[in-house]
């Protein structure tokens, strides 16, 4: 939906039995404007990475606030045909 949107979600805690990483990518053009979480996180225009180490404790409650990009991206409006061999 355009405008801004929210993902929250809740996970029961935990303490991370490895290391790991979680990567959200959001549509061309999104705009992250807030994250909650317990997890470090780095936010790269529109994607998100987030990273434990292992004995971390993680999971609880996290949530994720973004706008959308108000003119839909779309690669399908230029295409080109390729003949097949003759």
């Amino acid at each position: 939906m355009r405008g801004t949107n929210r993902i929250e979600t809740w996970i029961e805690e935990e303490e991370a039995p490895y290391d790991f990483d979680i990567i959200w990518r959001f549509p061309v053009g999104s705009k992250v404007l807030e994250v909650d979480t317990q997890l470090d996180y780095d936010i790269l225009g529109d994607i998100i990475v987030l990273f434990a180490e292992r004995g971390q404790r993680v999971g609880g409650y996290e949530r994720i606030t973004f706008e959308m990009h108000v003119v839909p991206f779309d690669t399908r409006t230029e295409v080109t045909r390729i003949a097949p061999d003759e």
